[in-house]
């Protein structure tokens, strides 16, 4: 169950997916905690079996919707600093389980922080780049509040974003480039 949940919880920005041999460090309550490779908050180092962030979950839980045909690629623009809440996912040619997701991101200069309640507690913290619409993540921390889950980063994907004044769109389209999982268009409110 738990690959199936990693793949529609916050996962969305972070594309990690369940059910695999590269298992995050364990922490005392054997619950798989903190996968940290420069530290969390985007560069403060986090002990082990800690959230990455004091990021909370807000929101209404959003229900993913499954569609046909080609995903569209974002168009780019300026990422605002500031909390966004997730409140549509759009999953392409998949089998998707519609899963209901409650998810927070914030983004301070180039380092976003993300929350998820729902279905599994996720805490998470990367780096980020854009080049034109492309948008490239660094993760600095993983912390998955759930006793025996494993997961693993999927790096073989293409990201592509749009940025308004009020939302945040990130378009990743796995097929394109190899990856596993599905193509998705996820769009995240500015609060």
């Amino acid at each position: 169950m738990i690959g199936r949940i990693g793949r529609a919880a916050g996962v969305v920005l972070f594309g990690l997916a369940g059910c695999s041999s590269t298992a995050p460090s364990l922490g005392n309550d054997g619950a798989a905690d903190t996968m940290t490779t420069t530290g969390g908050m985007c560069g403060v180092g986090i002990p082990a079996g800690q959230a990455c962030n004091m990021v909370k979950a807000m929101g209404a839980t959003s229900i993913q919707s499954c569609v046909t045909g080609a995903i569209p690629a974002g168009t780019g623009g300026t990422i605002l600093d500031g909390t966004y809440e997730l409140t549509s996912q759009t999953y392409y040619n998949s089998n998707c389980s519609q899963i209901a997701v409650a998810e927070t991101v914030v983004f301070s200069g180039n380092c976003l922080e993300l929350a998820t309640s729902v279905p599994v507690q996720f805490t998470g913290s990367a780096t980020f780049t854009v080049a034109g619409a492309n948008f490239m993540l660094t993760t600095n921390c993983v912390h998955i509040d759930v006793d025996g889950a494993t997961t693993m980063s999927n790096p073989s994907r293409t990201q592509t974003f749009t940025a308004t004044p009020t939302s945040f769109t990130l378009f990743t389209n796995n097929s394109a480039s190899g990856g596993t999982g599905s193509d998705t268009v996820a769009v995240f409110t500015r609060r």
